[in-house]
Order: C-alpha cells, then structure tokens, then sequence
C-alpha cells in the first residue's frame, strides 16, 4: 500500500527561546550585597514567586507599590509592555511570549537545504519568552537537590550542574492569582534543557516522542494538559525508572508514563518536578479532569491507536516516504492478535518482528535510503536476537534482503557498503564482503565494455575478492566467484589456481553451496546463464561448480590445445562428486562439463541422472539430453 496524498511539511512544536535579561538579576535572600532585585516566596502560590524592587526609580513605571506591605514590586504586565514596545513591528504577542511566524531566512538556511522547499511558512514559529534570572537556586526548589541525592538517576556531578545553571522567573501569574500582575512564575527551563540533552538517553527521548504524539492525536484538542504537564511525567518517570528498563522495554515505560498521568488525574494533581508543592492542575474542575481521565483510560486501552493515525498521514525520523508506517509493521500488529493463543514468544519474533524489519529495510532500500535501512537492522536486531539467540544473524538478515528481494544491482551495493561500516560492532557482517564484491563484479556488466563505470566496477570487484580470499579458512568459497571474473578476462591461470586450493580445501571440509539469483548471472557464461533464467536462479554445490570452472580452465576456449588426460581427471573426480551428493544441479553441471569436452555419452548420462534427481522443472534438462543424443548421432555418422 503506498501512500496517496502528497507531503507537506507540518509543524507540530513550537520552539520556545528564552530571553534572558542578565542586568536584572534576581537575588534569593538578603543577605546578597547586589540585592536591588529580591526572590519574594512568601504568600504566593508554590512555584511563583514576586520580585520586590529594593532600590527603586521614580521615573519608572515598571514598578508597582504594594500598599498593604509597604514594597515596591516589578509589575510583569508592565515589564512585557516596554520590551514589545522596543522590538519590530512584526512580533506578536502571545500570552507572556513575543512570537515571530518563522525564523530569519539565514537561520533557516541549512534546514531549506535539506528538506528542499522554500514554503517557510510552513515551517517552525519561534516563541521568545522574555525571563529574568536568579543568582542561585531557591530555598522552595532545594528539596528537589534532597530527593536526587538520594534517589538514583542522577550522580552529585550532574546535580551540582544542575544547581549552578539557577533558575529563571518569567511573567506569568498563577492561574488563580490575586495579583496577577506582580506574580511570576520560577522557571527551570534551562536545567530541563541540560536534562534533555545531557541526560536523558535515546530511549528515553523515544519513549517521550511517543507520548507527545499520542497527546496530539487525543488530548491537545481538549486544550486542558499542555506538553509541560507531558514533561513533567516524563522527568518524573526518568527519576523512577531504572535506565536499563527503557533500553529494554520501551512500551512498558510508555504504559508506565500513561499511568501515571492516570494516577495524577485521579488525584487532580501533576506535582512540578522541582518543586512538587506546585500542583500544576489545580485549577482544573472536576470537570475537566473527568474530561482527561476519560480520554487518558481509552489511550490505556489501546495506545498504539493514536501512534498508528499519527503516522498514517506524516513521517517521522528514518521513517519510509512511500508506504505508510502501519503498512510496514503490519505483520507486528498480525501477530500481537495471534500471540494471545499461542503465546510463543521465538514465534512471534519470525513471524511479527523479523518480518516487519524485512519489509522496512526493503522499503527504505528500494527508496535509496541505505543508511536508515542498516540503521533500522542495528536497532532491531538485539530484541530479536535477544528472544531468538543465534537464530539469524545481521549479515544472513542484510543478505537475505540484499540478494532475494531487491532485484537493482545498485540499490544491493549500497546496503552491503552501508552495512559493512558496522563490521567492529557485528563482525560476521564481514562475510558479506564476498556479496559485494559479487555485485560490484555484475554491476561492471550494467555498462558498456572499456567505460569508466564498466572498469571501475571491475577494480573495485576484484580488489575486494583479493581481501577475502586472503583469508581463505573462512572464505574459501569467494574463490569460486573470483574465479568467474577471472576467466570472463581470460585470466585462465590464475583462475585454475585459486580453484585447486579451493576443492583442496572444500575436499577436507565440504560445507559451501553457491546461489546466483537472476541479477548477478550475467558474471556467469551463456550456458549456466539460460540454466539460471529457467528456474529464476543457479543453486549448486560449489565443489561442483568449481570443477566446472577448472575445465573451462584447462580448455582456454580451445580444447585442441588441451591436455586430455588432465580434464578426464578432473571429470573423474567430478563425477564421483556428483554420484555422492545425488543433486540434480551438480549432474548437470557434469552435464555440462562434459559437452565442453565433447564426451556426448558421459554428456547425455549425467543429464539423465539430473532428470532422476530433479524435484523441479525438467524441461531444460529434456532439451540438453535430446541435444546430447543428437551430437552422438552426429559423431557416430562421421
């Protein structure tokens, strides 16, 4: 299923910056000699604060005199006022924030680049939120240094970073503020953003990409919980959790995360996670949290709901742009129905995950995305491996794909260098380099003979099959497929040379099987190249093979000058081979060794022992035996 209506980029955040004005600092006591500006906690909501003006101008109106105390405070309203009134005309305000549409076309230079459209409308709006800081962290927000030091998420190094980066306070009152003007909000919005990009790993930020999606599906309609509410479960989530429980189960923490949202609702209470006396809910009606809990227990019910619609119409990350997310995870959503009968967990991992990975990687292939596609096989590959050990590996899974499904040479050569960069963390994807110099060998013969393409294609093939077969107790069937370039350059010696240290070695440790599919048979010569298109590919014992190419060796296109005695050996020895295996593919290999000999009774025979043997089409093997007995007809008459 691809995907019918065209793309657009969409924004679905808003990039908050913080203006910090740092000739307005913010002392938390009296005690400091700078005090002009002071930290009032008292008699304000938690988490909000007033900042009392110490040394006062008459001739600003900023200020506000507060009657009843005696003091003069900074009036945010006012404050706000005179900094929209010095900026362009063009920023608008929004709620404590100064809005721009976009950014600058220079900041967006780089991002036009790569996503190719010049619509900048559609892109990210920028909030600038003016804020003042404080000159250290306040007594309200210390019980948070408490509970890390003695939780287990945080080391005292990353709390004392924390610590000295201070807070921030923004001019926004509380909700139910009877003053709203002098009222500020404390805002730890720098250490959340140390926090995010320090601190909180790749599963963890996954799993709260996630959850923000799942609130842009449901929840942000009902305009009640915002993404700092989403935040702030997350951190308190990180704070509980055990790290190795969001590498290892990323949709239980997902699960976890909505719970808790749930728990919170039922008590009318999202607890900041600085200073959790600051309920940041509690001007929700019973209302409105009925309202949330209801939607939050339907998304308890089936989560993955809100993630499927999300990207049935838009991408994310390494995502395909061709065919929907849902249509690639299908055999996962197959098998989660399945598994509550069999409750086979190896058994959903073949036929709900592996298959999954197999149809994102070819998708993203087919795309010329080989990048995302090896990157999505490192990904998945350890929860597979994890539940099926040993069962397949990242070089059988890259080659699988690479060589059954996608039929481009091209599009093949670009997964296996892809995945070949991950060789130190998954070394069995070096056995892949025979694969790839097999491509690059086909690849030169997508192109005209003596062209650039066509000889570097040839270099490049060749000096990888002498990095393989240079390690020959692992590679030692790459010298077949050498050998195959080789004589396709009359290159007869040194072919014949790398083939006797092969059947050498195989004869000792029989364990190779050679298979061309139908995109590399043109490496092949025009005899197995019609074997090949008969039955879609040439699957043959590589001993079998190489005792095919050693005659065609030792003949060099012409059997007068061949020595009889030393191909008649080797068809000797080839021929027991054949009577041992009992395949049908090897006697006709026989078959067709001995044509190039001109023996058409041993010919003619070993065709008929691959009709006997053959489960598959016998049609090809018919037509070589009715040729054989024409030759011989043929050679009796002269």
């Amino acid at each position: 299923m691809l995907r019918s209506n065209p793309f657009k980029v969409e924004t679905h955040a808003d990039a908050d910056i913080l203006l910090a004005i740092p000739a307005m600092l913010i002392s938390v006591d009296r005690s400091e000699e700078i005090e002009k500006l002071r930290l009032v906690v008292n008699d304000v909501h938690p988490g909000y604060a007033r900042i009392e003006v110490t040394q006062p101008k008459e001739d600003d109106d900023s200020f506000v005199f507060l009657k009843r105390e005696n003091k003069f405070y900074l009036s945010g309203t006012k404050m706000r006022s005179k900094i929209l009134a010095s900026l362009p005309a063009d920023l608008e305000p929004h709620g404590p924030a100064i809005s721009t549409p976009v950014p600058t076309a220079s900041a967006w230079q780089d991002i036009m680049k790569q996503i190719k459209t010049d619509k900048m409308s559609e892109l990210h709006s920028h909030d600038y939120v003016y804020a003042l800081p404080c000159n250290k962290w306040p007594d309200c927000a210390k019980s948070w240094i408490d509970r890390q030091e003695r939780g287990d998420w945080l080391d005292n190094k990353t709390i004392n970073q924390v610590v000295e980066l201070g807070v921030h306070v923004v001019a926004v009152p509380h909700r139910k503020s009877e003053l709203p003007d002098l009222e500020w909000r404390i805002s730890f919005a720098v250490t959340e953003r140390y926090l995010a990009q320090k601190i909180v790993t790749d599963e963890q930020r996954q799993c709260y990409i996630f959850l923000k999606i799942i609130h842009f599906q449901t929840l942000k309609k009902l305009d009640l919980l915002s993404s700092y509410h989403l935040k702030t479960v997350f951190l308190h989530s990180c704070e509980k959790l055990p790290i190795n429980a969001w590498v290892e189960n990323c949709g239980g923490c997902l699960l976890f995360m909505i719970d808790m949202l749930v728990e919170c609702l039922n008590k009318k209470s999202i607890p900041n996670f600085f200073i959790p006396e600051n309920n940041l809910i509690d001007h929700f009606t019973e209302e409105q949290a009925k309202e949330v809990l209801d939607v939050l227990k339907s998304i308890r019910e089936n989560p993955l709901h809100p993630v499927l619609q999300f990207t049935d119409s838009k991408v994310m990350g390494l995502q395909s742009l061709s065919t929907p997310f849902r249509e690639l995870v299908s055999p996962v959503l197959e098998d989660a129905v399945d598994f509550l009968v069999h409750r086979n967990l190896q058994q959903s991992v073949t036929a709900g995950f592996l298959s999954a990975l197999f149809k994102m990687v070819y998708v993203l292939v087919i795309e010329r995305k080989p990048e995302e596609a090896v990157l999505y096989i490192i990904d998945v590959y350890p929860i597979i491996n994890k539940f099926s050990p040993g069962a397949i590996s990242v070089a059988q899974i890259v080659d699988s794909i690479g060589m059954n499904f996608v039929s481009d040479i091209q599009l093949t050569v670009n997964l296996l260098e892809e995945v070949l960069k991950f060789s130190d963390e998954h070394p069995d994807v070096l056995l892949l380099r025979g694969n790839l110099a097999c491509m690059f060998h086909a690849l030169a013969y997508q192109h005209q003979p003596d062209t650039d393409e066509h000889m570097l294609a040839l270099v490049q093939a060749e000096t990888l099959f002498n990095t393989v077969v240079d390690v020959e107790d692992i590679y030692s069937a790459t010298a077949v497929d050498f050998s195959c370039l080789l004589i396709r350059q009359g290159r007869f010696d040194e072919a014949a040379e790398k083939l006797d240290r092969f059947i050498a070695e195989e004869l000792k440790h029989p364990r190779s099987t050679h298979c061309f599919y139908k995109k590399e048979i043109t490496v092949l010569d025009q005899t197995l190249q019609k074997e090949a298109n008969v039955h879609g590919k040439l699957s043959v014992n590589s001993l079998s093979m190489a005792y095919y190419l050693l005659v065609k060796c030792i003949i060099k296109d012409d059997l007068s000058s061949a020595d009889p005695e030393v191909y008649h050996k080797i068809l000797q020895y080839f021929s027991r081979h054949c009577h041992l295996i009992n395949e049908s593919s090897s006697f006709s290999l026989l078959g067709y060794t001995n044509i190039l000999v001109e023996d058409w009774q041993a010919a003619c025979t070993a065709f008929e022992m691959a009709m006997e043997t053959c489960d598959g089409s016998v049609r090809l093997v018919k037509d070589n035996i009715a040729f054989c007995k024409t030759k011989l007809h043929q050679s009796k008459d002269n």
